[in-house]
């Protein structure tokens, strides 16, 4: 399961995105209020989801905040950027425990959908 933390018009939502088979849910919550949950068929590819520890943008925009360094040992979940897209603070979070290898980008740098920021080994 994967969770990201959202600012639309000052309101912080927590989205929850998680796989089940062919089947992706996810669930929208305010504070500690549901606000919906959904469920629909899986596209066949994920844009900007991380394979093998690689850690993709979701969306264009400008990395606001890098929180690791090259070589830093960080647990699965861990925030490692802060992307602004839309006008909204996006957290970007390591897919998986491990080292970080590689930081490609720096912060100010406006990114494309699918590109590379970081390996994790």
């Amino acid at each position: 399961m994967r969770k990201f933390r959202v600012k639309v018009d000052g309101k912080e939502y927590i989205v929850e995105v998680a796989e089940e088979g062919a089947q992706s849910v996810t669930k929208v919550t305010e504070g500690e209020t549901e606000v919906r949950e959904e469920q629909k068929q899986a596209p066949a590819t994920h844009i900007g989801a991380p394979s093998e520890g690689n850690v993709t943008a979701p969306i264009a925009g400008k990395i606001l905040k890098i929180l690791t360094r090259e070589g830093e040992r960080v647990e699965e979940g861990k925030v490692l950027f802060v992307l602004e897209a839309m006008k909204m603070e996006n957290e970007i979070y390591a897919p998986k425990t491990g080292t970080v290898k590689k930081i490609y980008v720096k912060e100010g740098e406006n990114v494309e959908e699918s590109q590379p920021l970081c390996d994790i080994v």
